[in-house]
């Protein structure tokens, strides 16, 4: 391997791998640089939340009030439910509530919301793979189709849930059949 690198650099073969070890150090320290800062943007501290939310000359009583709600933001699985109809007496779910956690995209969220209304609500359809593949789509786009923030609150109502699966029904074969590459990578749709 000497004998090449003296043939291939002459004299100065030694300062070519200098150069390369350098180089190389270099393309390895950039990359560190730029995954710690994505990292740095998903990872939001229930203080830097607070310290964004509250005024330079907001009262201490003030700043305690953000401080805990920023505390309630962090991230939990948890879903709210909102707003509800009296029916008889009776109240009645109207849309569901989630806060993203890490990872979770519009569409992690539609299928959740599918997943829940389709086991919650009394409904005798039998939907495919592929009609659910369509139906979190089609939320997922009409909820603006775009990137969700660590700990965003995302409501889902059981109107754009009715929608998607009216237009999953009007489906042809041939477009189920398209579908199936996409239901095949997504073994949670079986439920």
């Amino acid at each position: 391997m000497v004998r090449w690198l003296r043939k291939a650099f002459g004299p100065n073969w030694l300062a070519a791998i200098i150069v390369l070890i350098v180089v190389i150090g270099a393309a390895v320290a950039v990359a560190w640089q730029i995954r710690e800062r994505q990292m740095s943007t998903v990872k939001e501290t229930p203080q830097k939340v607070a310290e964004e939310k509250t005024p330079a000359k907001e009262t201490q009583k003030e700043t305690k009030e953000v401080k805990k709600e920023a505390e309630k933001v962090t991230p939990q699985p948890e879903k709210k439910e909102e707003p509800k109809k009296e029916v008889a007496g009776e109240t009645k779910i109207q849309s569901y509530k989630f806060v993203a956690q890490r990872g979770e995209g519009l569409t992690h969220l539609a299928r959740k919301a599918l997943k829940r209304y389709l086991t919650e609500e009394a409904t005798d359809l039998h939907l495919t793979p592929e009609h659910k593949v369509y139906i979190e789509d089609y939320i997922q786009k009409r909820l603006g189709g775009r990137w969700l923030r660590l700990g965003e609150e995302v409501e889902i109502s059981f109107d754009l849930i009715k929608e998607g699966i009216d237009a999953s029904q009007k489906l042809k074969a041939q477009d189920l059949e398209n579908l199936k590459k996409y239901s095949a990578r997504v073994p949670s749709l079986i439920y």
